[in-house]
């Protein structure tokens, strides 16, 4: 039943993410379509990318809790139960690795909001603002 349980779970987050993540591809590609046919000038544009960049990096924090719970949760059996038999290690071994990879993806989305911080900052005080857009909280 754990199995079953830990699959369905760890399906359904994944293609969540995945559908999530597919989204914000789009968007970034609409927004860059959108720039190049001069719908929108440079500052608009990243001033959009960096919303999306922020969005991209809840997702993020959704998809590496979602990993980070699905190996406690198998840490846990398996401390509690004393089974530490196959499919206990191949988790273990493949939660391990997403949650390496979503680690990764993380600090590589928050790399692209520094750099675009900087690119916005730099076209907005070429225009004359002072102030950079509003922020989600994080």
């Amino acid at each position: 039943m754990f199995d079953l349980m830990i699959r369905v779970t760890g399906l359904a987050a994944g293609l969540c993410i995945v559908l999530l993540a597919r989204r914000n591809q789009r968007k970034e590609a609409e927004l860059g379509a959108r720039e190049r046919a001069g719908e929108v000038n440079r500052l608009q544009a990243g001033e959009a990318l960096l919303r999306l960049l922020h969005k991209s990096r809840r997702t993020g924090v959704f998809a590496t809790a979602a990993v980070a719970g699905l190996l406690v949760a198998v840490l846990v059996r398996a401390v509690a139960t004393g089974e530490w038999g196959v499919m206990t290690v191949y988790y273990l071994v493949l939660l391990f690795l997403l949650l390496l990879w979503t680690g990764v993806g993380h600090s590589r989305t928050t790399m692209r909001i520094i750099r675009t911080r900087v690119e916005v900052s730099v076209l907005m005080r070429a225009a004359g603002r002072r102030r950079m857009p509003g922020e989600p909280p994080q």
